[in-house]
Formats: C-alpha cells, sequence, structure tokens
C-alpha cells in the first residue's frame, strides 16, 4: 500500500494553521524534515501469543514547530513508521501506521555548545497496511489489526550541527494491535525511535 502523501500534506497544513492559531502564532514557525531507526516490540499480557523480541524497522516525515515562551517549544509531525514484530524467528508481522505526535520540547542544558532538549506528549497512530510473512511468504492481516491507536512519548533530542538535531523517543502503545476474537485488543507496542531531523 502506497503512502497516502496527499493526507499527510493535508494535516501538516492542518498543524500548521492550528500552532499558528495558537498563543505561540506570533511566533514564526519551524518546518523539517527527519528519519531514522523504529526500534519495537510487543508486549502481550496474557496467553495470547509471547513477548516478541526488538525488531527494527524505519520512520520518517516531517514537522512544524513555534515557541510557546523562552524555552519551551509546541510541536507537531507527521510521520510513517514501519514497525516489524517477528515471533519465533519465523513469522514476521509488518504494520505500517501514520503517526502524528504533539509534543512539547523544552530547552533542558547546553552541552559544549550544543542545546539538549526534553520531550513529551501523545502520538495519534493510523494503520495504513499490515502484512504477515511466513517461510517467504506473505499476506494480508490489516483486518486482524486495530484500525487505531494511541501512545505516549516522552524523549530527549540534542543539536549536532546549525540545522540538524539528534532524537531519542520511547512510545508506550496505550491499546493492543491485534483483534481478539470476541473482542478487544491485545499485544500492546514499546517502541524507541532514533532520528536525524533537518531544519529548513
Amino acid at each position: 500500500m502506497r503512502f497516502p502523501r496527499a493526507g499527510a500534506v493535508r494535516t501538516l497544513v492542518l498543524l500548521s494553521f492550528a500552532l499558528w492559531a495558537s498563543p505561540a502564532g506570533a511566533q514564526t514557525l519551524t518546518y523539517g524534515a527527519k528519519g531514522g531507526l523504529d526500534l519495537t516490540r510487543v508486549h502481550f499480557g496474557s496467553s495470547f501469543a509471547p513477548d516478541t523480541g526488538t525488531s527494527a524497522g524505519v520512520v520518517g516525515g516531517g514537522f512544524v514547530a513555534a515557541m510557546l515562551a523562552h524555552r519551551l517549544v509546541l510541536r507537531g509531525e507527521v510521520l510513517v513508521a514501519n514497525e516489524r514484530a517477528v515471533f519465533d524467528s519465523v513469522i514476521t508481522d509488518t504494520i505500517r501506521t501514520l503517526d502524528v505526535p504533539i509534543l512539547i520540547r523544552s530547552r533542558a542544558w547546553s552541552l559544549n555548545g550544543h542545546a539538549i532538549d526534553v520531550s513529551g506528549g501523545f502520538v495519534a497512530r493510523w494503520v495504513l497496511d499490515a502484512t504477515e510473512t511466513v517461510g517467504g511468504e506473505s499476506s494480508s492481516i490489516k483486518g486482524g489489526i486495530a484500525k487505531s491507536n494511541q501512545a505516549v512519548a516522552i524523549g530527549g533530542s540534542i543539536g549536532l550541527l546549525r540545522h540538524v538535531t539528534a532524537d531519542v523517543r520511547y512510545l508506550q502503545g496505550l491499546k493492543g494491535v491485534y483483534k481478539k476474537i470476541g473482542g478487544g485488543t491485545e499485544g500492546r507496542t514499546r517502541t524507541v525511535q532514533v532520528t536525524l531531523e533537518y531544519q529548513f
């Protein structure tokens, strides 16, 4: 399934307008792009399935930010994440999601001239596609995956160059991603994202 670029652009435009209309609107908005690694494991709280190990995927997209106050930034992002879950080394599930994080980023300190920030917030997620691969054969499992989910995010970042920042973020899924027979969901994701950001 191809990434719906038009929908992502519309979402980023709406985020930009929301930030502009906020009390931070008197400040200049900043924009940028980011991408990197998505390291995910799935935790099951019952006998539905064993917990998975950590598997590597990719994440990338864009962001818009506005200054709320001194050292405090409101930030919205539109990202596409490819997350992988490996069961018993023979079954690999790949779930592609459209993520919209809304974060507060605050300047914590400076290290040898490199700005260090901490951040936290909420992430809304929508499933774009999901496949399962067994023995080299892939099939869609989108019908067995919850259409949407939410996560809380905490993390930190450090400025490397004038326009380049490294960001590390932990996401804790609030609901299960797999549908259960009879209703409900199971399997919460625990994700670490390590990305590089470029501010235009």
